[in-house]
This record gives C-alpha cells, structure tokens and sequence, in this order.
C-alpha cells in the first residue's frame, strides 16, 4: 500500500470518528425537552422568569398540600412515612453543594456559577421525573392537575431557561433520560393505590418545595452581588 493510500485512509478514519463524535454530542444534547434553547441577550431576565416560576410552584405545592390534607383520612400516617422515607432514601436527593455554599461567598467565578447552574438543573430535572412517576401511575387523583402543572413549569420555564443560560457559557448539559428519579422504599403499612399517590406526591412536592425557597435566595444573592453581571460576558 502507498504512502498517500495510507494517508487518504487514515485521514477517513479521523472524519468518521468526528463524525461519530458529533452525532453523540448531538444525541446527548437533544432530549426533546426544549423546542429550542433560545438565545439569551441579558441572564438577569432569564433569572427573573426562573424566580416568578419558582414563586408560582410554591403557591401550587400548597395547593396539592391543601387537595391530599383535606381528602385522605390516613395524614398523620402519611406525614409519619414522609419522615419515614426521608431518611431511608435522602442519599438519593440532589446535592445542594453550591446553592448552600453561594449564600456564604462574597464573590463567585464563572466556573463556579457553571457549577451552581448545572446543579440546579439536574435537581430541577430529577424532581421533573419523579412527578412523572407519579403522573404516569393508573391511579387517578384530583391533585394530578396540580403535578402536571407544577412538571410543566418546572420543564418549560425553570429546565430550559437553566439551559438556556448554560448555552451562553457553551456548556452541555445532562438530558432528562439520564436524570434519576426517586425510588421510594418499602413501607410496612398496608398500600393502596390511593395512599400510595399521597405519601409519594406529599413526599416530592415538600422537598421540591424546599429547593424553590434554595433557589429563590440563591438569585436574589446573585442580583444582589451583581455576580451575574460579572459572569455573563
């Protein structure tokens, strides 16, 4: 074989594998979460959206609070195993490393907000798939409307605009299907489909919860320092 053979193969080779590359970025990217990851000219804006939706979460977690309290007759059980499965199953819970830490630090990189960002939106992407579970269920429940709702701002206007700004920085980000979700563990009380759906759904919308009062503090750092100023270039 040729010296230019070898060249011409070897140089097809390194085409394929970028090739191969490519369409493996392109899959991990796409998860069909977002229509579109727009571009984002001012990250203020794009934080003003994520905290208004955060606010609006909140309010809908009380409301599915307020649905399970007043129809299940078993709540002091089901607040018992909330504790229950709270410490069977917290090491499965998203890290809060960053958001914890920001509200301690007088200034941030732009490495470090990366990191405050991705943590967020995998957290945010966690809970998404967790309600999911819970949605996809055959038992029907009047507080599912309220799960669809708080899923589909947590999808439309707290994931994407997160992605939205990691696309600023050129940063990847983990897709829905390689997110976690909760798996509850067993409980020695009798189960039914109903009591199932209200122990888990309470379960998820009260850490969920806890992490839109993280997450509102956190932003309100973030204006407050100007560290998304600093950043955003």
């Amino acid at each position: 074989m040729s010296s230019s053979s070898k060249v011409v193969i070897r140089l097809m080779m390194l085409l394929l594998i970028l090739l191969v590359s490519q369409s493996n970025a392109n899959q991990f990217k796409s998860d069909n979460m977002c229509s579109i990851t727009r571009e984002v000219l001012c990250v203020k804006q794009v934080f003003e959206i994520i905290t208004t939706t955060v606010k609006i979460i909140a309010r809908t977690i009380s409301e599915v609070e307020t649905n399970i309290v007043s129809s299940d007759a078993n709540i002091d059980t089901v607040n018992h195993i909330f504790k229950q499965q709270l410490y069977k199953i917290r090491d499965q819970l998203p890290t809060r490393q960053y958001h914890t830490k920001l509200l301690r630090l007088n200034n941030i990189n732009k490495a470090y907000l990366i990191h405050l960002l991705l943590e967020a939106h995998d957290a945010m992407s966690f809970y998404y798939n967790s309600i999911d579970d819970i949605l996809n269920v055959s038992f029907v429940s009047s507080s599912n409307v309220q799960l669809k709702q708080i899923q589909d701002n947590l999808r439309y206007e707290i994931i994407c605009e997160y992605r939205s700004v990691l696309n600023v920085y050129s940063h990847e980000w983990t897709p829905i299907n390689h997110i976690n979700r909760l798996e509850f563990a067993p409980t020695t009380y009798p189960s039914t489909p109903s009591f199932t759906h209200n122990y888990q759904s309470i379960f998820v919308v009260k850490i969920l919860n806890e992490w839109m009062k993280l997450i509102d503090s956190v932003i309100i750092k973030l204006k407050a320092e100007n560290f998304l100023t600093a950043n955003a270039s």
